[in-house]
C-alpha cells in the first residue's frame, strides 16, 4: 500500500499537533510532566501514535529525537545521539569527531560526557526496548544527578518496562508511565470524518457507519 499523504491521514509520523487528531491533551500532558522535572515512559501498541506524539513534543519544546529502532546497544545510541547534536548545530566544549570515535571504545562514559555539556536538553528516545544493555539504568542515574538533560521515552509495554522501568528508584527521579491507548469507536469515526473532509473525500455518514 503507497503512503498517503494528506493531512491526518498522513501516514508519516508528524511533528506538528495541526496534523495530528484527537491527541492535544496527551500532547499537553507529556510537556507539563516534563516541564515539572519528570521523565515520561510512553507505552503502547504498535501504530498507536507514540512516535507522532513524541516528535510533536520534542518538536515543540525544543529537543533532540532519537529513533532507536535500530540502535541495538548503547553504541547505536551514542552515535545516533552525536549525529542529532551536530544536525542540530547545538553546542557544546567537545569534539564531536572525537566522541564519534571514543563512542566506539566506551559507548556508556562517552555518552555520559556528552549529556553533561549538553545543558537543559529534553532527549526524546523512540522505541528505547531497542537499547539491550544493563547500563542503561545506571547511564539514566547518571544524567540525573549530574546534568540537566530530561528525557522522554516511548516503546513497547513489555520490552520497556523490563529495561528501564524496573528500578525506577534507582534513577532518582520518577519515571512516570504514560500508557497510549487506541482510539474507541466513535473517535475513530470522527477521525474518519474530519480527514475524509480535510483531504476533499467525500464517504458519507452511512458508508462510515457500515461494519
Amino acid at each position: 500500500m503507497p503512503p498517503v499523504y494528506c493531512g491526518f491521514f498522513d501516514t508519516r509520523p508528524k511533528a506538528s499537533r495541526d496534523f495530528v487528531f484527537g491527541r492535544d491533551d496527551v500532547i499537553n500532558e507529556l510537556e507539563r510532566l516534563l516541564n515539572n522535572g519528570f521523565w515520561p515512559v510512553i507505552l503502547g501498541p504498535r501504530r498507536v501514535g507514540k512516535t507522532t506524539v513524541m516528535r510533536v513534543v520534542i518538536n515543540e519544546l525544543g529537543g533532540i529525537y532519537i529513533d532507536a529502532s535500530t540502535a541495538m546497544g548503547l553504541r547505536g545510541l551514542g552515535l545516533r545521539l552525536v549525529d542529532e547534536v551536530r544536525r542540530l548545530n547545538i553546542r557544546v566544549r567537545l569534539n564531536l569527531a572525537v566522541l564519534q570515535l571514543d563512542i566506539e571504545r566506551k559507548p556508556a562514559a562517552t555518552i555520559e560526557r556528552l549529556i553533561k555539556e549538553l545543558g537543559d536538553v529534553i532527549i526524546g528516545i523512540d522505541e528505547v526496548q531497542n537499547i539491550i544493555s544493563p547500563r542503561l539504568p545506571a547511564l539514566l542515574s547518571v544524567a540525573y544527578n549530574e546534568s540537566s538533560v530530561r528525557f522522554i521515552f516511548s516503546g513497547s509495554l513489555v520490552g520497556t518496562t523490563r529495561l528501564i522501568m524496573r528500578s525506577p528508584e534507582s534513577l532518582g527521579r520518577p519515571l512516570i508511565r504514560f500508557e497510549l491507548k487506541p482510539f474507541i469507536r466513535e473517535q475513530s469515526m470522527e477521525f474518519l470524518r474530519l480527514g475524509s473532509r480535510n483531504c476533499g473525500i467525500g464517504i458519507s455518514d452511512a458508508r462510515l457507519r457500515m461494519p
